[in-house]
């Protein structure tokens, strides 16, 4: 499995106890994981912080995660999004693709899968993060 340490994810689930138990698990491979309830409460995370991928659900109140997509799409087209979804309505599957989403995950989750994607999805991110290390590497060694 890619490292995933230095990446950021905003994890968006309006379930408290599922987003809690997902943001713990993805805590033992990724060093910030930012939590939010609903996709208005992720744009202003997103905003004030963006994150290098964002996992979310796509029913939930106020914003679902299409909407959220799109919106991520407008404000930061190079960061990849993962929708998670119970429901396998071809209307759903369309528009994300539409939208450009990196991934579909089915509820329940499978974590195993979940982390392939993010690996995948985040594969160009992870070789940023690889290469500047090691720059930083060589530069402190000729120090």
């Amino acid at each position: 499995m890619k490292n995933l340490k230095n990446l950021s994810i905003l994890l968006v689930e309006d379930e408290p106890k599922l987003r809690r138990e997902i943001a713990a698990f993805l805590e033992i491979y990724c060093d910030h994981v930012t939590e939010a309830a609903d996709g208005l409460e992720a744009l202003e995370r997103f905003s004030s912080q963006p994150s290098d991928l964002v996992i979310s659900d796509i029913r939930m109140p106020q914003m679902n995660g299409l909407e959220l997509a799109a919106k991520l799409k407008e404000l930061s087209p190079e960061t990849p999004v993962i929708l998670c979804t119970a429901f396998t309505e071809t209307s759903y599957l369309l528009k994300a693709i539409e939208l450009g989403v990196v991934a579909l995950v089915r509820k329940p989750l499978d974590m195993d899968e979940l982390l392939k994607k993010i690996g995948a999805a985040a594969a160009h991110i992870i070789q940023q993060y690889e290469i500047i290390t090691a720059k930083t590497q060589r530069t402190q060694r000729r120090s």
